[in-house]
């Protein structure tokens, strides 16, 4: 034992003594404190590496791979190209490239491969798979939201901004350690599932991406390693180059962190847009194929965006849930900001997903036209109704928050007016947003309406009015938060009035904008009115970095102190409601991005012949998809509750001088 080791024991967090280096200043009471649990959950990882790396000695390693089949069918192999080669040489279908075949074709499967002993496996696993992918987005999300604002608070030269933000990151950072534990024990249990429950498309996936699986599991042990660095080192590493070093853990968190995410994507988009194969499903050798698919890319901004909706709704329901139960004026006081904040990165993140989703949708019709008239125009047309829908309702909860916000600040009565335009206008656009074009409907049904499209809601079913609603929508946020920004200044009358006049006539002409556009789509080709969406998109966002620019450029000595916990009540609820919300519309999203797959496990490739090989209606998965989210926000209730009874408040009252904690992140 090191002869100083009693008085590492003794300095017990969050006490600073002098330590013998500042290398190896980390708090060993909290370090034993936490090792046990930290022992099981990276144990448990090991155990999933090697699970799998077994299973790739055993079942796929030894596979003979130079035969060109090893399916009860008979498959015949492709004409060798080459005398010298003794492997064949095969065409990948998407996109057309020749390569050499590596591995056994797609197995050809029977009802009997399939072990049932749950009944209908695939829903097990869908629950298992949802509630491992909330866990896993909340974990990310959060994680990138809490190196940000350490990096606020290492930039801001205020101390005490720079002391609430660091305050704030460490109160999130102890949502992500527990959140780590669960995300993992989740991962475990879905992994054995799909091991066990389809045990020949494992096989099959580890054949063709054999090396991104051993990848994954050392990511994973890595990131966990780096993870509980950065969480036990924040005391520590606490002022100067260190608190920079500390900051850079966060960062490699953050970049492991988001590889796994990625390498976990292209499991997804290969099972929907196959590459690196060729029609018989044989491997041809370049991993980076199988990983890089048609809808990789797309597909990776779209669930990074998605990880930061899910951390912002998670963390502004944990700010709602902390103020209701708050015992001191202090104490919701220092939770109200804490989901303003939340809301602020939510906002961020909301903005994304409209384009982020276009572009997935894009990729999706250009690598397959009919997948995308299912998606839109057929058997998942009304989940798609069901997903605008709820986008809509969390751009009318954001905004409702945003006037409770406010109304309840001095000088926010002089802007109540505008409140009934905008939601007017909101609605108008949610009822443009959810009208389709076509939808599947029965012969019955068809002859009522004499048609699959209405006479005149048909007309605002397609993309130029849909996409002209959304941006619209987003146009109107943005001026509510521009707005509430605006109440808490003191600037002079003359001279906010002034502002005000400027703000909304470059809003009202960029509405016009964006209008005009989507009227003129009517009148163009479909070709050209894809086009369209490139100047709509550049005016919204315009406008966005007008009013962040506008925000951040308030002279800060002309900033009224925010009564933070002034809210109405009403005001903490509609922040539980768009959080449950967000969670139900990502859960809704991937199972029509799953469904697109009809009956194949790998389109085109390896066909799914269990006895529950069809698409479920809209109102059993609708009913799976609230399960999942019930499940979620019952298993995060109990997290909110060890934080709250488990975790010391770390907030100082001698550093404030005191000063309110909450300050303006813009």
């Amino acid at each position: 034992m090191h002869p100083r080791w009693p008085a590492f024991v003794s300095r017990v967090y969050p006490e600073k003594q002098p330590a013998i280096c500042w290398w190896i200043r980390i708090p060993y009471a909290r370090l034993i404190h936490d090792h046990s649990w930290c022992v099981l959950r990276a144990s448990f990882e090991f155990l999933i590496t090697l699970v799998v790396a077994l299973i790739f000695s055993t079942g796929v390693a030894t596979a003979d791979f130079s035969s060109p089949s090893t399916s009860p069918e008979k498959i015949t192999p492709a004409p060798i190209s080459s005398a010298e080669s003794s492997v064949a040489l095969e065409r990948d279908e998407h996109p057309s490239i020749k390569g050499t075949v590596f591995g056994p074709p797609a197995p050809r499967l029977t009802a009997k491969d399939y072990p049932d002993p749950l009944g209908e496996s695939r829903v097990a696993v869908w629950v298992l798979a949802q509630q491992h992918l909330y866990w896993a987005a909340f974990l990310l999300g959060t994680l990138l939201i809490v190196s940000v604002l350490e990096i606020i608070a290492l930039i801001r030269r205020d101390e005490h901004d720079a002391y609430a933000c660091d305050v704030l990151a460490r109160e999130f950072l102890d949502l992500v350690m527990l959140g780590l534990s669960v995300a993992s024990l989740l991962g475990g249990t879905l992994l054995f599932c799909l091991l066990g429950l389809y045990p020949d498309l494992m096989r099959y996936l580890l054949s063709v991406s054999r090396s991104v699986f051993l990848t994954y599991g050392i990511l994973v042990l890595g990131f966990t390693i780096l993870a509980y660095l950065y969480y036990v080192t924040w005391e520590s590493f606490d002022a100067g180059c260190q608190k920079w070093i500390h900051a850079s853990l966060g960062i490699l968190a953050n970049v492991s962190g988001t590889s796994l995410a990625f390498l976990g994507n292209s499991w997804s988009s290969f099972m929907i847009s196959p590459a690196g194969i060729d029609s018989h499903g044989r491997f041809l050798g370049n991993t980076w194929r199988v990983i890089h698919t048609a809808l990789w890319n797309p597909l990776n901004v779209h669930r990074l965006a998605g990880h930061l909706l899910c951390a912002g709704a998670v963390l502004a329901a944990y700010g709602a849930y902390r103020c209701l139960t708050a015992k001191t004026t202090e104490e919701k006081a220092h939770f109200d900001w804490i989901g303003s904040v939340a809301l602020f990165a939510l906002l961020g993140a909301l903005f994304t997903m409209p384009f982020g989703g276009y572009w997935l949708l894009r990729e999706i019709y250009a690598y397959r036209q009919q997948m995308g008239i299912t998606l839109l125009g057929g058997l998942l047309a009304w989940p798609g109704i069901l997903l605008v829908s709820a986008m809509s309702l969390q751009f009318l909860g954001i905004n409702y928050y945003l006037w409770q916000r406010i109304s309840s600040v001095r000088g926010g009565s002089l802007h109540v007016r505008e409140a009934k335009w905008v939601f007017f206008l909101l609605g108008l656009c949610t009822v443009v947003y959810i009208s389709p074009h076509t939808m599947v409907m029965t012969p019955l049904e068809l002859k009522n309406l004499g048609g699959q499209q209405h006479p005149v809601l048909g007309n605002y079913g397609v993309e130029s009015a849909k996409s002209t609603a959304v941006n619209l929508m987003m146009v109107l946020t943005t001026w509510s938060f521009l707005l509430w920004q605006l109440t808490h200044t003191r600037m002079p009358t003359e001279r906010c009035h002034g502002l005000l006049r400027i703000l909304r006539t470059i809003f009202v002409v960029a509405a016009i904008n964006i209008l005009w556009l989507g009227v003129y789509g009517y009148y163009i080709p479909a070709n050209g009115r894809v086009g369209l969406s490139v100047p709509m998109v550049m005016t919204t966002l315009s406008l966005i970095l007008v009013g962040l620019i506008t925000a951040i450029r308030l002279p800060k000595d002309t900033r009224l102190k925010v009564d933070w916990g002034s809210l109405p009540i009403r005001g903490y609820f509609a922040l539980l409601f768009i959080a449950f919300l967000v969670t139900w519309t990502m859960g809704l999203g991937g199972y029509r991005r799953s469904a697109l797959r009809l009956f194949w496990h790998v389109n085109d490739i390896m066909q799914d012949e269990s006895p529950w090989a069809f698409t479920h209606t809209t109102g059993f998965a609708t009913n799976v998809i609230s399960l999942n989210a019930l499940l979620f926000w019952i298993s995060l209730a109990g997290v909110f509750w060890l934080t709250r009874t488990g975790v010391a408040n770390r907030r100082n009252p001698q550093a404030l001088r005191g000063k309110s904690l909450g300050v303006d992140i813009v």
